[in-house]
């Protein structure tokens, strides 16, 4: 046992020295060397590289895990540093190459077992030809371009690595600059051409050993004797829907055209057209904005336009919409209103086009908004519009693009880019000058349209009582009556904008970003945390000198009226608050304060069930605790 137990010593002194003796060496018993890694570059790159003759080039090099390094070259064999850059190499340098020729670097590097070489080969050569080119153009076209006699003309011309150019023209040959334009060429011009003689424009540029050319031929034609048809007839129309309706296409056609042949696209339903009068006319069963295609053909060709017909809703009013030459008809079946203006209309019998401010979730007039849907989808062209009355999203996703193609008259006034689907003072000032050629009322850019208390009367919109051929009271939607619209609509709107149609859209009420979101958090908070200390407060200055010692019975009742006092002050002061919050117009407040006053009055209500509910979830506490 005791030689056995002395070579288990020997072994573990020999292998406590051998693991000293490795530690304090620092050298790992399997450790092997790697060879050093070395890299030589020439303008940055492996090679080949080419150079252009003239030019000059730089060289670098690196090495990892080498002691010493030497570099080949055409001059022989130097020691350098593991690593440096050398340059530029210039043509007046033994290195540099001839044309044609090249000259390789080669380094090499040793950790005093191993070597390792890299190198990178430079080539000298011909730079490339220079190119001259030139271009002249006639109208932006490299030709034969034909003009009406009696038109102008306009030519240009571009050169690339020219020194110079010369213009040969019917005049003869001037110099010119080595780019530049020129012209209208008039029919009085000595270049002009005849029908029976083009003219010919040569650029020809240099740079002193080449040259280029280039040419535009100008053809003269004698003006077409069989002009096509222009369609003149009113382009918009209107009508109410299930009133009759007339219109006639109308056009010009001169020369030798002797007939014109009318035809039109698809039509709403109850419509028909009439190839020998050129007329559309029915009663329209269906409401709604309708393009139809209006085509005129005569011998010398044909003229296309569009008629865009808005059917108005039997409940909006009545009026038919008449064109060209036979238009006119529709209207009611009730007696007209004042200010009605029945048959053929335009645009200038109703400005200005809009007087009141709209937009969603506001008690609107349905009329304005109407004509608002009426403008966006006939004249801005949103097909997607429905004209409905009623200001959805859709429609304000319509005055959110509108305002974005004004953006100078209708957003930057005000100081912003982002559009607001709004119709207040710039939008609606804006759509009235599109319709009637009004001015845009002046805005203050330090104001931000969300938090205007209370919009600018009519006044301050640019509107005034008695403008255009109708007043405000009596504006009517483009071929309808100026009702009043349905019951419960106010038509003169103090405050259109901040005021929801009723509680239940106010309580459900948002702010607009994540700034108002934290801004509504931090004041809800606020109430919160100021009515709690205020039970607490109460509570304490109530029941100050009530003892706790006595009748369990007599402990539960001053206990009870202690917990009512504390939180009957809290649900009352709720409720206080939700009803500042609706007249300080915090819509966004009433939601969570009607559920902290509905919560707190739960609580009160279920007191009796405090002490077993506490019990219960003590209990499921205390058996998750075990589980786990």
């Amino acid at each position: 046992m005791k030689a056995i137990f002395s070579h288990k010593k020997l072994i573990q002194a020999g292998a406590i020295y051998l693991a000293a003796t490795v530690f304090f060496a620092g050298v790992p018993l399997n450790e092997v060397f790697a060879a050093p890694v070395v890299d030589i570059k020439a303008e940055s790159s492996d090679g080949p590289v080419d150079v252009i003759n003239g030019n000059s080039w730089s060289f670098s090099w690196t090495s990892t895990d080498s002691t010493a390094c030497q570099m080949t070259t055409p001059s022989g064999v130097s020691g350098v540093s593991t690593s440096g850059s050398d340059g530029p190499i210039e043509p007046s340098h033994p290195w540099y190459p001839a044309v044609g020729g090249s000259v390789t670097l080669t380094l090499d590097c040793t950790d005093g077992t191993d070597s390792t070489s890299d190198s990178v080969t430079i080539n000298i050569v011909e730079p490339s030809p220079v190119v001259v080119t030139a271009d002249i153009k006639a109208n932006g076209s490299d030709g034969p371009v034909t003009i009406t006699s009696g038109d102008s003309w306009n030519y240009t011309w571009t050169s690339s690595n020219a020194t110079s150019c010369q213009l040969t023209s019917p005049s003869g040959v001037s110099g010119v600059s080595l780019s530049g334009s020129d012209g209208p060429i008039a029919p009085s011009h000595p270049w002009y051409p005849s029908t029976s003689t083009p003219t010919t424009l040569t650029l020809n540029c240099t740079d002193g050993t080449t040259t280029a050319t280039d040419a535009v031929v100008i053809n003269v034609v004698a003006p077409s004797s069989c002009p096509l048809p222009s369609i003149t007839s009113s382009l918009t129309a209107s009508v109410t829907v299930n009133q009759p309706f007339s219109y006639t296409i109308t056009a010009t056609s001169t020369g030798g055209a002797t007939t014109t042949v009318f035809s039109v696209g698809s039509l709403p339903a109850g419509l028909s057209f009439s190839t020998s009068t050129a007329a559309i006319s029915g009663t329209p069963t269906e409401a709604g904005t309708f393009n139809i295609v209006l085509t005129a053909n005569t011998d010398c060709g044909a003229d296309t336009e569009t008629l865009v017909l808005t059917v108005n809703p039997a409940g909006s009013g009545g009026g038919g919409g008449g064109g060209g030459g036979g238009g006119g008809g529709g209207g009611s079946s009730r007696p007209p209103a004042t200010g009605e203006v029945l048959g053929a209309t335009t645009i200038s019998d109703f400005c200005p086009y809009l007087t009141s401010y709209m937009r969603i979730g506001a008690n609107n007039d349905p009329l304005q908004v109407i004509r608002l849907q009426a403008f966006l989808k006939a004249f801005e062209k949103f097909d997607y519009v429905t004209i409905n009355g009623v200001f959805d999203e859709v429609t304000q996703m319509a005055v959110m693009e509108f305002q974005l193609r004004y953006k100078d008259d209708v957003l930057t006034p005000w100081g912003i880019s982002e559009p607001t689907g709004y119709v207040y003072i710039t939008t609606l000032g804006k759509i009235n000058q599109i319709l009637c050629g009004t001015g845009i009322p002046g805005v203050q850019p330090d104001k931000v349209i969300k938090d205007i208390k209370s919009a600018t009367g009519k006044e301050s919109a640019g509107f005034k009582e008695g403008m255009g051929t109708n007043t405000l009271s009596s504006v009517p939607v483009i071929g309808s009556a100026t009702d009043s619209g349905p019951k419960g609509q106010n038509e003169e709107l103090d405050d259109p904008w901040w005021y929801p149609e009723n509680l239940t859209a106010a309580l459900f009420t948002w702010p607009d970003s994540g700034t108002e979101l934290l801004k509504s958090l931090y004041e809800l908070l606020l109430v919160l945390i100021v009515l709690y200390i205020l039970g607490n407060v109460l509570e304490s200055v109530l029941y100050k000198e009530q003892t706790t010692e006595g009748n369990k019975d007599v402990l539960d009742t001053i206990a009870s009226d202690r917990f009512k006092a504390k939180w009957w002050t809290i649900a009352a002061g709720l409720l206080v608050a939700f009803g500042g919050a609706y007249y300080l117009e915090r819509w966004y407040l009433l939601l969570p304060l009607l559920i902290a006053l509905i919560a707190t009055i739960a609580w009160i209500l279920t007191r009796s069930k405090h002490e077993k509910l506490k019990a219960e979830v003590k209990k499921l506490v205390i058996i998750t605790e075990k589980k786990s």
